[in-house]
């Protein structure tokens, strides 16, 4: 998931894509699997950029 949180920073990518991109068939999925990691969605991830710094690794 880390992969994912990275490029969720980095670049702006959507879900979506990010998803495809870490070889998730689903953005749904990685959205679940992302939420069960860190506690928070990628979404709450991008209007809070403060939960980068908490997240850990």
């Amino acid at each position: 998931m880390k992969p994912a949180r990275d490029l969720l920073n980095a670049d702006g990518s959507i879900v979506t894509q990010i998803a495809f991109d870490c070889g998730f068939s689903s953005s749904q999925y990685v959205a679940t699997c992302y939420k069960k990691r860190f506690g928070f969605s990628p979404q709450d991830t991008r209007r809070e950029p403060r939960l980068m710094a908490c997240s850990g690794g």
